[in-house]
């Protein structure tokens, strides 16, 4: 279809300079490349925030949510680390003599670290004084304050148009969303398999562990890096500033946490920084050397990585690498070609 525009002369001459300086091979592409962010700009949220009533809605749940998440002056009593042989692996674990904790990283559905950190803030004020409490007690809090966090950043984002890749409430439940609520609880929260095995972002970063009580109840409690990190003061939480998710304090200490403590996905970044570093920023082209490079260590006897599987990995370590700040996206016309930031070539210059 073909449609006629009228523009300003000062918006001509911008959309020309642009041209001019490559950003755009032509208008075309320019008008083309404005349409789609618009369309989907337009698209966001808006359907899931009520358009009447919203500043009463906020106050409502910024009640109910931020306030539970100040920092209480407390001491938690430290818990162990969980062993990595007694945690799920996202692959299947063929052999422990077999396969290295390197190719074992976090689930690609955990695309953030920030309601990762949420939990772990909920965790500490629920503890107190204590080592442990009950897991679901823990879940069944920690998912209704972050739906309503959610909901708070959800309405600031569409009132202030922020589009999708800059938006800090990805991962974050959605408000009476069953599924939203339950994948929240068992992705970036914590889980005591019927096997026995551990599960959950929370616990495959060994910032928490669990056990079953004398009464076969399920406890949950903090590591020492899990209390170090939920300590530490966050925009979102502590200064209700929603630019970012993380600090800089948080970032770093987070990298220096799974440089010791989490081998797999400090693995994982490293692979892909080195990966981006070589020139390789195409999503395509990194599937692929994913699955030429370690999903062939990704198989068991009845199972082996698939392109969906490969795709979801490679997603999710993008997605969370994002939320350090570790890459960053760069847009030429309609392309976007993934870059390492300067903070990014720090990690990987001290590896």
């Amino acid at each position: 279809m073909k449609y006629v525009v009228d523009i300003s002369k000062n918006q001509a001459e911008k959309i020309e300079r642009l041209i001019e300086n490559g950003k755009y091979n032509s208008i075309a592409q320019f008008v083309s490349t404005a349409i789609t962010n618009q369309v989907y700009l337009e698209g966001s949220d808006e359907d899931k925030l009520t358009n009447t009533g919203n500043a009463l809605i906020s106050k409502k749940v910024e009640s109910s949510g931020f306030k539970n998440l100040e920092l209480k002056d407390i001491n938690p009593v430290p818990v162990p680390l969980p062993e990595l042989k007694d945690i799920v692996s996202s692959v299947p674990r063929v052999d422990s003599n077999k396969i290295s904790n390197n190719f074992i990283w976090l689930w690609g559905q955990i695309n953030r670290v920030f309601p990762i950190k949420l939990g772990l803030r909920v965790l500490f004020n629920m503890i107190n004084n204590d080592q442990w409490v009950e897991l679901e007690e823990f879940r069944e809090e920690a998912a209704k304050i972050a739906s309503n966090v959610s909901y708070t950043i959800k309405e600031h984002e569409y009132s202030n148009k922020v589009l999708k890749q800059k938006r800090i409430s990805a991962g974050l439940p959605e408000k009476g969303k069953y599924k939203s609520l339950l994948r929240y609880k068992s992705h970036f929260l914590a889980n005591l398999r019927s096997d026995d095995l551990l599960d959950g972002a929370m616990v495959n970063l060994r910032f928490v562990n669990l056990k079953r009580d004398t009464k076969s109840k399920i406890l949950i409690g903090l590591t020492k890096p899990g209390i170090e990190f939920s300590k530490l003061i966050n925009p979102i939480m502590d200064k209700e500033k929603y630019n970012t998710s993380l600090n800089n304090e948080e970032i770093k200490f987070y990298i220096e946490h799974i440089k010791k403590y989490v081998p797999g996905e400090n693995y994982a970044i490293n692979w892909l920084l080195k990966k981006i570093t070589s020139g390789v920023s195409d999503r395509t082209d990194i599937n692929r050397l994913l699955k030429e490079e370690i999903g062939y260590k990704w198989k068991s006897n009845n199972w082996k990585a698939t392109d969906k599987f490969v795709n979801t990995q490679r997603a999710g370590l993008m997605a969370r690498m994002f939320d350090l700040n570790l890459i960053v996206r760069e847009k030429k016309g309609i392309e976007v070609v993934y870059k390492i930031s300067d903070f990014g070539r720090e990690f990987i210059d001290n590896v």
